[in-house]
This record gives C-alpha cells, sequence and structure tokens, in this order.
C-alpha cells in the first residue's frame, strides 16, 4: 500500500518528537546526576528541586508560587535583568545552597555601603529575607511543575536503574513504533489467489 505524503509527514514528525524527548531526558539525567556546578544547564536552563513551602499561593497573593516537591524551571540570567516580582533563585550561606523567593526590593545601598542588593520574600512567609548581593542570583523562574521533584531525586539516588529503564522504555517504543508503522498490506492479487483445486 502506499503511504500518502501526510501519513509520511506526519511520522517524520513524530519521530522527530520522540526521538528529541528521549535524548532530552538521558541528557538531562546525566548532566545534573554527576554534575554539581550551579551555572550547568541545558539551553540556558535548569531546574531545581522545591523542599519547602515558602512559595505556597496565598489568596489574594501574587501568582506564580509552588509547592515542595515541584521542580522549577529556571533561566539562567545577569541579576541586572531581574525586576521586581519576579521568583528568583539565589545562592545562599557558602554558595551549595540555593532558595528561590520572589524579588520584592532592590537597594543600591546597604548600612551604608554600596552596591547592588536584592530583597526577597517567599510568598507563605511573613517576613521579607536577609538582603543578598545581587550577583548571586543565578536566574529567574519561568515554569513550575507539580509533583515532579520526588521523581527527580529517586532518579538522582538510582541513576543507573532508571537509565536501565529508560533504555528499556526506549526498547519498547521502538518495537511497538515498528510493529505499527511497519505493517504492510498484503497485495490484491496475492490476497484474491485461489489455493490450487482440482475441477471437475
Amino acid at each position: 500500500m502506499t503511504k500518502s505524503p501526510s501519513f509520511l509527514l506526519f511520522s517524520i514528525l513524530s519521530n522527530l518528537v520522540f526521538y528529541g524527548i528521549t535524548i532530552g531526558i538521558i541528557l538531562m539525567s546525566v548532566m545534573f546526576s554527576f554534575s554539581s556546578k550551579s551555572t550547568a544547564s541545558i539551553f540556558g536552563y535548569r531546574f531545581y528541586t522545591v523542599l519547602t513551602n515558602s512559595m505556597v499561593p496565598q489568596e489574594n497573593g501574587p501568582k506564580g508560587g509552588f509547592y515542595a516537591g515541584d521542580i522549577v524551571i529556571v533561566k539562567l540570567m545577569d541579576d541586572n535583568k531581574i525586576k521586581k516580582d519576579d521568583i528568583v533563585t539565589f545562592a545562599v550561606g557558602d554558595g551549595s545552597r540555593y532558595l528561590t523567593h520572589r524579588m520584592v526590593e532592590r537597594k543600591n545601598e546597604l548600612n551604608g555601603e554600596k552596591g547592588d542588593y536584592l530583597i526577597t520574600k517567599g510568598d507563605a512567609n511573613q517576613s521579607n529575607d536577609p538582603p543578598v548581593k545581587a550577583d548571586r542570583v543565578l536566574g529567574k523562574v519561568v515554569f513550575a511543575l507539580p509533583k515532579i521533584g520526588s521523581v527527580i531525586a529517586f532518579a538522582r539516588e538510582e541513576f543507573w536503574a532508571c537509565l536501565v529503564c529508560i533504555f528499556s522504555l526506549y526498547g519498547f517504543f521502538l518495537v511497538l513504533k515498528a510493529y505499527l508503522f511497519s505493517q504492510k498490506e498484503e497485495p490484491a492479487g496475492r490476497r484474491n489467489r485461489r489455493s490450487p483445486a482440482y475441477e471437475r
């Protein structure tokens, strides 16, 4: 059976999407499991797991909050591009921990010391965070994925088992794709051919 151009186009597009998602999952799993660099990213984006409920949305409060266990997608950018009400991820303490809160104010002076400082606050918190230097900001949140954090945490702890599962699932879809899209219709002449028989 001759396949129509639209069917071939759909098949090509579905292949691109399938392989793109699969390769993306594998690359992200490998990179974020073995890299401890805060600037490691894919096309300028990085994800972080939310550990607390300090950004839970509040009634009549600003939008864009999230819950513990969610994943936030952070676009890495210079601190001078951060604006008021942006939700930003920044380094705290010695730089090995990160916090994601809303930027509520920018200051150019703190206790008589000139500089660029940001005041942040969790939407669910009653008070502002201590001021941080703007250069400790990694980027701003552009999207949140609900309840994915626990899955990512498990993938990091059981990386090799998850990698085996990914490749197994990949193989399953390859077999399924081959079965669904590679079956050929039996030619009409052969289908209608009668088995040999003696005529009387």
